[in-house]
């Protein structure tokens, strides 16, 4: 017969509370359609500094821990009953406030939560790129655009798709320009226009570390797929479809967006441009 042993029990280390904006508004992966609202969470001292909006969080869930991402931080919601976020995940903003609205407006649309859309507009977190990555986030809202417009324009006979486009913004004169194509095909067409592609075809760090920077950014030209029309942007932007009416842009997994809907929604609040020989009656 073996001797008995004590089994030793592990008290957890006491948090404390943050000195200041000590409650966090989280968007939590509940996996429940129906509780899909953002969730309460206190900040604890060690991540007072660190922790941001657009981060990525661990938090509790009824018996289990998941994934969140904060949207605001405050010190005016009551804390009673509040649980302490468990970890940081991420130490760079994986969404913007822009993008926090946009989510909003597209689950009220689509009829599906805000992390339906979270999922599908940011790819797959990576630690090692996180850790390595330190572009300063720029989350400028007060930019404003003299005017905001919608075209519909039809591509010249003969002319090169990146020249074409170049012209646009150069008509526009934004300072952040986001151009979304239906395909890999398309997208190579920008190959030694100077332009920053977001390719589907790149490893998963390779799409995670292209996200930070076009998202984080506030100036610069992108060229990306489907999901990339959830990149931020904000107010005195330019938004480009190229042939709105492809296939390729419709979304066949849960939520089941279209590119083109996505983008008439974004035109409300920054100038949209769709280059096509086929447009739409809504432009």
């Amino acid at each position: 017969i073996k001797p008995l042993k004590l089994k030793s029990e592990k008290v957890p280390a006491k948090k404390l509370l943050a000195d200041y904006d000590c409650v966090a508004h989280v968007l939590v992966d509940t996996g429940v359609f129906h509780l899909s609202q953002p969730y309460s969470y206190l900040v604890p001292r060690e991540f007072q500094d660190s922790l941001q909006a657009g981060m990525l969080v661990k938090v509790p869930f009824g018996r289990t821990s998941t994934e969140g991402v904060v949207l605001t931080r405050d010190s005016t919601t009551s804390i009673a009953g509040l649980k302490f976020i468990e970890d940081q995940v991420s130490f760079n903003p994986i969404i913007t406030p822009s993008q926090g609205e946009l989510f909003e407006q597209c689950a009220q649309r689509y009829g599906c939560s805000m992390w339906d859309i979270f999922r599908l507009a940011a790819p797959a977190f990576v630690k090692s790129i996180d850790q390595k990555f330190s572009q300063k986030a720029s989350f400028s809202m007060s930019r404003t655009s003299s005017q905001i417009r919608r075209l519909a324009i039809e591509p010249k006979q003969g002319e090169s798709l990146a020249h074409e486009i170049a012209s646009i913004i150069s008509e526009f004169q934004p300072r952040k320009t986001l151009i979304v194509v239906p395909d890999e095909k398309t997208l190579r067409k920008f190959v030694g226009s100077g332009f920053t592609m977001l390719s589907g075809e790149s490893t998963k760090s390779k799409r995670y570390l292209d996200y930070l920077q076009a998202n984080l950014s506030d100036e610069g030209i992108y060229v990306g797929l489907r999901s990339s029309i959830f990149l931020s942007l904000t107010p005195g932007d330019l938004l480009i479809i190229v042939d709105e009416s492809d296939p390729n842009y419709y979304e066949r997994h849960t939520p089941t967006y279209n590119v083109r809907d996505v983008a008439l929604i974004r035109s409300q609040s920054l100038s949209t441009v769709f280059l096509g020989y086929t447009h739409s009656l809504e432009i």
